[in-house]
């Protein structure tokens, strides 16, 4: 079979070219009109990706535009979580929408939903009557503490003060905090680091695993 062009195919069998090759993302094709145009006749995003015929259509329009040298096959990463068991709604301007995480942990939002930090998770979840000290809204408020706590310089909080401060930004009893941290601690949530000035230092996991992999390069 005779190719129109083959420059990318030649790059990946280790070839010499003549340049290199040029190819554009999917967001590429919301530039043109005729992309727009698949849009407006379609009941919205999702009905586009889960139509064969017409990912090809709307793959091949930047090549044929911008007479680029190849495409990327015209997909989103949600697919992934629908094939999953997770379905979503695409909300126009604001992104996806996964109902069935709202029912059984608004905390997942913010962690797949940019934007949605815990504050305005932790809203919905007490408008849907999850108790406050619920252990997915403790856990998530952990969490959400060290993280907080990262705009003021800090990798980890030592446990006493994490304590304090999650019980104050939840509204809940201290007590309960302390076999909780230990559990998210086995499962490797959190990470307790023994440092003589502060006794016992909690990492959230990302910036224990970040600090040590930077420390052994040192």
């Amino acid at each position: 079979m005779s190719l129109h062009n083959d420059l990318l195919l030649r790059v990946l069998r280790g070839e010499k070219v003549e340049r290199p090759p040029i190819w554009l993302m999917r967001q590429a094709g919301r530039i043109l009109p005729e992309y727009r145009a698949v849009r407006e006749r379609l009941s919205g995003f999702i009905e586009l990706v889960q139509s064969p015929d017409l990912v090809a259509e709307v793959t091949l329009q930047p090549v044929d535009a911008l007479d680029v040298d190849a495409a990327i096959l015209f997909s989103d990463i949600l697919v992934v979580p629908e094939a999953m068991g997770l379905p979503y709604e695409m909300v126009e301007a604001r992104g996806p929408w996964f109902p069935k995480t709202i029912e059984t942990n608004p905390y997942q939002l913010a962690r797949d939903i940019y934007g949605i930090g815990f504050k305005s998770a932790d809203k919905i979840a007490l408008n849907l009557g999850l108790a406050r000290d619920s252990e997915a809204r403790l856990r998530a408020g952990i969490s959400h503490v060290l993280y907080e706590a990262t705009e003021d310089g800090h990798c980890f909080l030592p446990q006493e003060e994490l304590i304090e401060r999650a019980t104050i930004a939840l509204e809940v009893t201290s007590e309960l905090f302390i076999p909780l941290i230990a559990s998210m601690t086995e499962v490797k949530e959190l990470y307790k680091v023994e440092v003589p000035t502060t006794n016992q230092a909690i990492y959230v996991a990302p910036l224990f695993l970040a600090e040590r992999a930077a420390a052994m390069r040192l």
